[in-house]
């Protein structure tokens, strides 16, 4: 049995290892948060690997995990939570308990309906979606932290660390074969993700080309624009910038990653391409605005973040602010200098 015990409002489960066969993992359905649980995965995998583990991921995100040798990792169409997950269940045996890094209304409603004994997850107010709650994410600290709260959760220490993502060969290949079939195989590669679902976290692309037109002048150099499914308007403001400029659109994860691995630099706004690259160990300056690096900057130098005047209005993503006074104009100087700094290096 699992030795369950509340204190207070708090319930606390101690595993009893005799008594767990299957664990399940759901991931998380942005690519950033798939790298920020990475620590908190693995020491649940390491925690529970005498059983039977199986993850759960999203073709749009966790596609990233394929060079990470993570047991068991099936990937389903986020479109499709509730149909896609059920199918997957009544295909499988059911699991002793399930973390849900998801925690979504929709996850945790099929972990209920298919009978799951021990939910581990953020619970929302008076839903009892998860009979092992975690303490729900605040802004005052990393998200890494967050995803650890689901060891200490089933009574397990846990260890901080910054999430690291391998290239194999095959996906570095994969990358230089995009590389070279657009004309990229200068000396230093410097990637610009110009992305970011908020508008309010998008560092305007005229700082990019302000960047660029500076940035050329290192000799050996290449600039490339990363944009996602969801900012192809973008490239048409980058062409009215530069006809000639080099972009790369809606690319696959594993291409993307592969690129990622053999840039010099990377400077981009606080999204994806800005967690995929740090944690890969380029060099790295995640541009922010309206969000916070306490809460979504764990990586260490080389990679460093640059923010303007302290605002009490940090963090928000509210996209209809009229002020906007996140985008200080001090950034572009505080990017160049961050480049001087790993161009010296």
């Amino acid at each position: 049995m699992l030795d369950v015990s509340s204190k207070g409002m708090e319930l606390h489960l101690r595993i009893d290892k005799d008594s767990i066969r299957n664990v399940l993992i759901i991931l998380p359905d942005m690519i950033g948060l798939n790298i920020l649980c990475m620590p908190a995965l693995r020491q649940i995998i390491n925690c529970c690997q005498d059983k039977n583990i199986r993850i759960i991921g999203f073709n749009n995100c966790s596609e990233i995990f394929t060079d990470e040798n993570l047991p068991n990792l099936f990937l389903i169409d986020n479109k499709n939570i509730i149909d896609e997950m059920s199918a997957y269940f009544k295909i499988h045996e059911t699991f002793d308990i399930v973390f849900d890094f998801l925690s979504s209304r929709e996850s945790g409603k099929i972990l209920i309906d298919s009978g799951m004994s021990y939910r581990v997850g953020w619970d929302y107010p008076e839903s009892n979606l998860y009979n092992v709650p975690v303490k729900f994410p605040t802004h005052d600290r990393s998200t890494i932290y967050d995803y650890l709260e689901y060891l200490a959760a089933i009574g397990k220490e846990y260890s901080y660390g910054t999430p690291q993502l391998k290239s194999k060969d095959e996906t570095r290949d994969q990358g230089k074969k995009w590389l070279k079939e657009n004309g990229l195989l200068s000396e230093r590669l410097i990637i610009f993700g110009v992305g970011g679902g908020n508008n309010k976290k998008r560092w305007p692309l005229e700082n990019y080309f302000k960047l660029r037109n500076e940035l050329m002048r290192h000799k050996g150099t290449d600039t490339l624009f990363i944009i996602g499914p969801n900012e192809l308007e973008l490239s048409d403001e980058i062409r009215k910038n530069d006809i000639k400029a080099f972009i790369a659109c809606n690319l696959p994860l594993q291409t993307l990653k592969g690129i990622l691995s053999h840039a010099f630099c990377t400077i981009s706004n606080d999204y994806a391409v800005m967690h995929m690259s740090a944690a890969l160990g380029i060099s790295t300056i995640g541009v922010f605005l309206a969000s916070d690096p306490i809460q979504w900057f764990p990586y260490q130098r080389p990679s460093i973040y640059v923010i303007g005047k302290e605002l009490a209005c940090r963090p928000c993503y509210r996209e209809d602010c009229a002020d906007w006074q996140c985008n200080d104009p001090s950034l572009l100087g505080k990017v160049m200098n961050g480049f001087k700094t790993i161009w010296a290096t």
